[in-house]
């Protein structure tokens, strides 16, 4: 919460964001394994291709922000992980946070996130596994087809590419492989 001043004062712009979402497996870095995280997490996207801080410099070994950092740097010490073991996991930055108040916006997210539920997901994925269920693969390539769709219709209705991340979480397709999930 402590960033939020951060967005709205467009020192780090929606796009440079990207959503993990509430449900999503993710890696939780401070006991090392994989988790279904239990609210949206918020993050910096790395640089093009590579998960280094897009705000590194690495020419001159400096934050480009760093007088404006967010919280989860100001408290990093490598020698010492107490201090951001102790923010990881209290009083994260949501999406709704930003986005409650953006008429139209916010139904979408809220949309989105209940059509394509990871809880959902993984219970489909459950059920191919364990009873080859055609119907379950049918809704996960539903699924997937609406979060494609959702976000381009959103750059056809002119909302910038580079925010779908922020508002949609990584599309499907990319999150869905990592996890044993193939829609072919």
């Amino acid at each position: 919460m402590e960033d939020r001043r951060l967005i709205d004062d467009g020192i780090i712009p929606g796009s440079h964001l990207f959503t993990i979402r509430k449900g999503e497996p993710a890696h939780e870095n401070i006991q090392h394994r994989l988790i279904s995280v239990e609210t949206d997490i918020i993050k910096i996207k790395g640089k093009t291709g590579r998960w280094e801080c897009r705000y590194y410099d690495g020419r001159t070994r400096q934050c480009d922000i760093y007088s404006d950092r967010p919280e989860e740097c100001r408290v990093l010490a490598c020698w010492d992980t107490r201090p951001i073991e102790a923010v990881y996991t209290t009083r994260h930055l949501t999406r709704k946070d930003l986005l409650s108040n953006v008429q139209g916006i916010w139904e979408l997210v809220e949309d989105h996130q209940q059509r394509c539920d990871y809880k959902t997901i993984l219970l489909l994925h459950e059920r191919i596994n364990t009873h080859r269920d055609k119907t379950a693969k049918s809704r996960l390539r539903e699924m997937a087809a609406y979060d494609r769709q959702i976000r381009l219709t959103l750059i056809e209705n002119s909302v910038a590419p580079d925010l779908m991340d922020f508002l949609f979480g990584r599309p499907l397709n990319d999150t869905l492989p990592p996890l044993g999930i193939l829609l072919h």
